[in-house]
């Protein structure tokens, strides 16, 4: 799911959706452009370890909370998007390490690492919770029912959350190369992106390797839904050789949409031997 910024009868605040697709298919043309480095010429910039992509968002986070400390509620609420994003994401690979947690705690022979598991999946709840909660404290703070100060306190106590699971997530990555995992990937980037007036977009993903081996061979591929019809594609290069262990490499999807099609609603496919991740993509105007 998408964030969104809901503004209604003067409020203005942050909530998640989802749209049902409902499209009539026209001939459609799709040209993507996948700009993966490959590992001879990929730069410092288009891979590194999930910690870097983290520090970044945390960054964000703090820098709104800032300016709600601060005050400037409506130089913070100006950052809503930004600050939505990260949080997405933060979440998003909150996700990934839960899905590595059910497999571990059936395998966990000892006290300690079942401790660690659960210390992580009640952080992840507890963070959840905090989350749902924001549209509403946001709503009170709008109608003037939640003083600034109080909202600040709020945020505050929701970052302190994702805080403690980033901590918890932390112990569970390293607890996981104790366990012989199945190979696991996971893709991080939108649910959704506009099309300009011409047609085209612009979407960047991240994949990254959650397993203790190398992920060589990456298979990337975009189809269209419903059917997994093969779209005309170029993909360069056609995947991703030498991804490490906890490294993220980028990916940057660009097309155009052709003959007058106003909506498309497309599937990013990334592989390795044993593991598939999936994105669904809409398109729209």
């Amino acid at each position: 799911m998408s964030p969104t910024v809901f503004r209604e009868k003067g409020y203005r605040f942050l909530f998640f959706s989802r749209e049902e697709p409902r499209m009539r298919w026209l001939f459609v043309v799709l040209t993507c452009v996948f700009l993966v480095p490959s590992v001879a010429a990929a730069g410092a910039d288009r891979k590194a370890g999930i910690d870097a992509h983290l520090d970044r968002h945390f960054e964000v986070l703090d820098q709104v909370r800032g300016q709600l400390e601060a005050g400037r509620v409506d130089a913070a609420a100006d950052r809503a998007n930004e600050f939505e994003g990260a949080l997405g994401f933060i979440e998003d690979w909150a996700r990934a390490r839960k899905n590595m947690a059910r497999p571990m705690n059936l395998r966990a022979e000892d006290e300690e690492a079942r401790e660690t598991i659960a210390a992580f999946l009640e952080a992840e709840a507890d963070a959840s919770m905090r989350r749902i909660e924001m549209p509403l404290v946001e709503l009170a703070r709008q109608g003037g029912e939640m003083p600034a100060g109080e909202y600040a306190e709020r945020v505050e106590e929701m970052l302190a959350a994702f805080r403690e699971l980033r901590h918890r997530g932390e112990a569970l990555d390293a607890l996981s190369k104790e366990f012989e995992l199945q190979p696991t990937i996971w893709v991080y980037g939108p649910d959704s992106a506009g099309l300009r007036e011409d047609g085209a977009f612009a979407v960047t993903y991240r994949v990254e390797n959650l397993t203790v081996e190398g992920a060589d061979g990456l298979d990337i591929r975009m189809e269209e839904v419903p059917g997994g019809d093969s779209l005309p594609v170029r993909v360069t290069p056609e995947g991703i050789d030498g991804l490490a262990p906890g490294e993220v490499v980028s990916v940057d999807v660009r097309g155009e949409l052709e003959g007058g099609v106003d909506r498309l609603v497309a599937q990013l496919i990334v592989s390795l031997d044993g593991a598939t991740e999936l994105r669904t993509l809409q398109l729209r105007r």
